[in-house]
């Protein structure tokens, strides 16, 4: 697994470096496909704080991401791992089975398949009291095909609230919502 540790206004030592790569032992046991892991420092005002985002080498674009604030960088990191040791180890056997099923010839036909192409815009009112938006961006986004289990796996590890999708069991556009509580809201097209 490749590791990359950069700090924005804040200085990377030997001794971090060298705590951030005895500490992720414990991810590459969880996450033996794991491909990289990117761990970011930033100061907020008084704290520490620490992103981590590792792509775990699963199809559907799945990334995890833990983040945390604390008075010292070893601190921050430590408390943004074990949320995502929390998340890999609830995901476990779902993830072992992804694991498994994921060999080159499935992943290659995977790609291969026309997924559903929806038109993406980004609306932006130029004034407050305007009732006509003005459509800045059109993009054509493709919706990934993925179960309803997976996607829940991608909002959760990503820490989105949303996520639209075609569910491969029914081949409906699906859209899936976290809520506050933590609890998921589905709606199907």
């Amino acid at each position: 697994m490749l590791l990359d540790v950069t700090g924005q206004g804040v200085k990377i030592g030997d001794a971090l470096n060298k705590h951030i790569k005895n500490h992720i032992e414990v991810v590459k046991k969880l996450l033996p496909h794991a491909i990289d892991m990117k761990v970011i420092f930033k100061k907020i005002s008084f704290n520490f704080h620490a992103k981590i985002t590792i792509n775990p080498g699963i199809k559907h674009n799945i990334f995890l991401s833990g983040d945390a604030d604390a008075h010292d960088p070893y601190d921050a990191f430590s408390q943004a791992l074990k949320k995502i040791e929390g998340k890999i180890r609830r995901y476990s056997s779902h993830l072992h089975k992804k694991y498994t099923a994921n060999t080159n010839t499935q992943l290659k036909n995977h790609l291969k398949k026309d997924g559903v192409t929806v038109n993406s815009y980004i609306v932006h009112y130029d004034h407050e009291d305007e009732m006509i938006p003005n459509i800045k961006n059109k993009d054509i986004t493709k919706l990934q095909t993925m179960s309803l289990l997976d996607a829940i796996m991608h909002i959760d590890f990503s820490s989105q609230t949303i996520l639209v999708f075609v569910n491969e069991k029914n081949q409906r556009i699906t859209t899936l919502t976290k809520q506050n509580d933590g609890s998921f809201s589905c709606v199907e097209i």
